[in-house]
């Protein structure tokens, strides 16, 4: 397990399926909004991670942490980094 989290939540997640945690779906749905458009996001998606429990402080945190992903998976991918933990398995279709 991952952050406490099984190998089937993992794959859920990667799937974009609920979690069942209200408070992790939030933020998810956040992120994923981040990612997926730039940057910017709804004010719905931003008021249903308060709403779930989320500070704004700990939402700001999100948006430093994927600027962060983005930024040193482009540089790894610019600098030819070779991956020291095993790659994600692809995502099959779901049924």
């Amino acid at each position: 397990t991952r952050a406490g989290l099984s190998e089937d939540d993992t794959l859920a997640i990667r799937h974009g399926k609920p979690t069942g945690d209200d408070r992790l779906d939030a933020l998810l749905a956040l992120g994923r909004e981040i990612t997926g458009d730039v940057g910017h996001v709804q004010d719905a998606t931003w008021q249903q991670g308060l709403d779930a429990g989320w500070s704004v402080e700990e939402l700001q945190e999100l948006y430093a942490h994927v600027a962060v992903n983005i930024y040193t998976n482009y540089f790894n991918h610019f600098a030819g980094t070779e991956l020291d933990v095993p790659e994600a398995p692809e995502l099959g279709s779901t049924t």
